[in-house]
């Protein structure tokens, strides 16, 4: 005989109300845009220091670059 699952019956989850949608107008998309560039831009520039100072083998790494080790 086939043992069949037993059936579980899951709690749903509660039902809360959507806040209302923002109304973005273009000015403040294309400023988030300009911000997310900015941003990217400077981690890439952290970046790029941080590996030429790995190539170098530079002892100790600046970890100042990539942010705070945890350890």
């Amino acid at each position: 005989m086939p043992c069949s699952p037993a059936r579980v019956d899951l709690p749903q989850p509660e039902t809360r109300e959507r806040a209302p949608r923002q109304q973005l107008d273009g000015a403040s998309i294309v400023k988030g845009a300009d911000d997310a560039r900015t941003a990217s831009k400077h981690y890439w520039n952290k970046v790029t220091d941080y590996n030429a100072t790995v190539d170098r083998k530079d002892d100790p790494l600046p970890h100042h670059l990539m942010g705070k080790v945890s350890g």
